[in-house]
């Protein structure tokens, strides 16, 4: 089936209120003891999906150019449009989980509670077309997404970080969009499409495969680059205590790297390049760099806002 994005749904998802998502037909909506919620929808299905509904800022904006489209809440709405309208068009049958407080560090996927055991976890909150796993570092789980295609890159939190409980390998799939949490987010609706169809074909190869992970590596704190090692544990990416710099892909220690309030990690050559040109895309208070060491989820909480 020949894949086609409607960009008046992307639209209107991007610029609906979550109130607006309450009470979807087919979605029970589940409090947690602090009064937040997550929404499910239980469709038959041993893989489950997960998007959440808030963004980072407000007032969201939308506009389409060129085969184009830019918004602020591209992220997620991105995602939680492919979830709930071009999946289902492509046949691709899926449990769905809907969260809130993702852009806080605290997502309501932590109070998920699954009936049934899945046979893996997926979601489309990542700029760009690769993959990220987070913890979920088995070696089978990396194999299988590498063989449709895909580069294992680097994440620091989403949803699936708080399904370690479940027992099973999650991924956080590229869905195409860049600039993440300015106002500048934007996705070429081409590239969207292909990142579609990589996880259709490997949704396609492994939807009847289930994928054990365990929770006992515990190096995300420290680690943000991996290798392919040969350790017992899986033989997982180990740390090689390094990180890859996203402007110009160099390896450099941690020590020589600084990051951008949107968790990018920038070489010192590609810092000086982009200082100006970068910064100014963020907001206006949140300007600067800052060294590993003191990279935390602060600014996305102190004035973060939801739709």
């Amino acid at each position: 089936m020949k894949l086609k994005l409607n960009v008046d749904r992307i639209k209107e998802h991007c610029t609906r209120s979550i109130a607006d998502y309450v009470g979807l037909a087919g979605f029970q909506q589940h409090t947690l003891s602090d009064g937040s919620f997550y929404l499910f929808q239980d469709n038959g299905a041993d893989i489950l999906m997960v998007a959440h509904l808030d963004v980072v800022s407000l007032p969201v904006t939308f506009r389409h150019k060129r085969g184009k489209v830019t918004s602020v809440a591209l992220d997620d709405r991105l995602g939680v449009y492919i979830l709930l309208e071009v999946l289902p068009a492509l046949g691709i049958v899926c449990d769905v989980l809907l969260t809130v407080d993702e852009e806080d560090g605290d997502s309501t996927a932590r109070g998920f509670q699954p009936t049934k055991e899945y046979k893996w976890v997926g979601e489309f909150d990542r700029k760009g077309t690769d993959v990220v796993v987070y913890d979920y570092m088995d070696n089978a789980w990396l194999d299988a997404l590498e063989s449709v295609g895909y580069r294992i890159g680097l994440g620091c939190y989403s949803d699936i970080s708080e399904l370690e409980f479940m027992g099973v390998a999650c991924a956080n799939f590229g869905c195409g969009y860049k600039k993440i949490h300015t106002i500048k987010c934007r996705a070429n609706l081409r590239t969207v499409q292909r990142a579609i169809g990589r996880f259709a074909k490997f949704y396609a190869q492994y939807k009847d495969t289930r994928f054990v992970c365990g929770v006992a590596y515990r190096q995300r704190e420290e680690t943000v680059g991996y290798t392919r090692g040969d350790g017992a544990w899986g033989d997982t990416r180990e740390s090689n205590q390094g990180c890859q710099c996203d402007g110009c892909g160099l390896w450099c220690s941690l020590d020589d790297m600084v990051y951008d309030h949107n968790y990018n990690a920038y070489c010192g050559d590609c810092a000086y390049v982009l200082e100006h040109s970068y910064m100014d895309e963020t907001p206006p208070d949140r300007k600067g760099w800052v060294p590993w060491g003191e990279l935390n989820y602060g600014w996305l909480t102190d004035k973060g806002a939801v739709v």
